[in-house]
């Protein structure tokens, strides 16, 4: 089953080399395309969402929603520039899929995490608009990122926020340890963060990390990836495998992997 997609916004199919579809949900009014997307500076925003080298099975379909980025030619606060994106936090997987506002002025402020039958399939995903003169304007509340073509259980949900005005600056993630490598999936994440100081500077002190783990995760920390130098976490993305059709078509999260982008602050902010 695809997933329900409000009546304001518009699908669009793209088609990807790997022979995994690709769903981009996007506001009517932003410009989206298979060549990219636009930056807020007026350039083309070449980490539009995508998914990696990989078979997708018969009948399934992953859907990332992708909020309108501004076009503003000139943002009259901090932005983000320069992308890259760290090592995974956990395992890499049979497939992944991006969620990503890289060049924007937004950034990371809170995750969402769900399971179908003790499986992660479904990850929720916050922004917030880079400031340092709080408080800062929400972002867009309405990323997604969701593997295999089963509905997320709701009662399965845990949040780990950055909070009013700070940003995701690094993560790690908690998995099963099954003696098969392959069969271990996320049950925990960890979120480190950070504010801006005025000139868009990245300010990491005196902020405890942020967490939650399910009771299969027996304190099993992968290895804590972060976003070096002054970079927050623009983008997102969550390694899974494809276990169907011999196991009642299953998917589950494996790992995950931040997107990072050096902020610019061009004067005053708003």
């Amino acid at each position: 089953m695809s997933r329900a997609l409000t009546s304001t916004t518009a699908l669009i199919a793209l088609s990807v080399t790997a022979g995994l579809t690709l769903s981009v949900a996007h506001a009517a009014q932003s410009t989206l395309s298979s060549t990219g997307s636009t930056s807020p500076l007026g350039k083309p925003n070449v980490s539009t969402p995508s998914t990696t080298s990989g078979t997708s099975t018969p009948g399934d379909r992953t859907t990332i929603s992708v909020p309108p980025v501004s076009t503003t030619a000139t943002p009259s606060g901090p932005y983000t520039t320069s992308p890259n994106w760290r090592p995974v936090s956990g395992y890499t997987g049979d497939h992944s899929v991006i969620y990503s506002l890289a060049g924007s002025t937004y950034a990371l402020n809170r995750l969402a995490f769900y399971e179908d039958s003790n499986d992660p399939n479904h990850i929720e995903i916050w922004m917030e608009q880079l400031c340092h003169d709080q408080p800062c304007d929400p972002g867009p509340r309405d990323g997604t990122l969701h593997v295999g073509n089963k509905e997320e259980n709701q009662g399965t949900k845990e949040i780990i926020a950055a909070g009013d005005d700070h940003y995701i600056t690094a993560i790690q993630v908690c998995t099963t340890n099954e003696n098969d490598v392959r069969k271990r999936e996320i049950k925990g994440a960890r979120i480190w963060t950070a504010r801006l100081d005025p000139g868009g500077i990245v300010n990491r002190t005196g902020y405890d990390p942020v967490e939650f783990d399910r009771p299969n995760c027996n304190n099993h920390w992968r290895e804590k990836q972060l976003c070096i130098g002054n970079r927050v976490a623009v983008g997102l993305k969550a390694y899974y495998n494809d276990d169907s059709p011999q196991w009642n078509n299953r998917h589950y999260i494996t790992g995950l992997e931040l997107e990072c982008a050096h902020v610019e602050d061009p004067g005053p902010n708003t």
